[in-house]
C-alpha cells in the first residue's frame, strides 16, 4: 500500500466518523481529500455523496452517486445508492 493509499484510507475512516457524528461539512472535506488521492475509492464516493446530500448539494451528490454506480454497478452499496439517487431526482 502506497503512502497515498494509506492516507486516503485514513481520510475515509475519519470522513465516516464525521458522517456518523452528523458533522457533514467535515465529512465532505475529508472524503474529498480521499478521492483526490484515490479517485476510484468506492467508499469515498458513497460517503462524499451522503455528506453532500445532507448539506443540500443535490447535484454534487447525484454526480458522486452516479460515479459510484459506474465504478461498482453491483457493489455492496449499489441498492442503497440507487435509492438515494431516486430521492434526488
Amino acid at each position: 500500500m502506497s503512502d497515498d493509499e494509506r492516507q486516503a484510507a485514513n481520510d475515509v475512516e475519519v470522513g465516516y466518523y464525521y458522517l456518523r457524528d452528523k458533522n457533514y461539512a467535515a465529512a465532505e472535506s475529508r472524503l474529498r481529500e480521499a478521492l483526490e488521492l484515490t479517485p476510484d475509492s468506492a467508499a469515498a464516493l458513497v460517503g462524499l455523496a451522503q455528506a453532500q446530500q445532507k448539506l443540500g448539494q443535490r447535484d454534487a451528490a447525484r454526480q458522486n452517486y452516479e460515479a459510484y454506480l459506474k465504478l461498482k454497478p453491483n457493489g455492496a452499496d449499489a441498492e442503497k445508492v440507487k435509492k438515494a439517487l431516486a430521492q434526488l431526482k
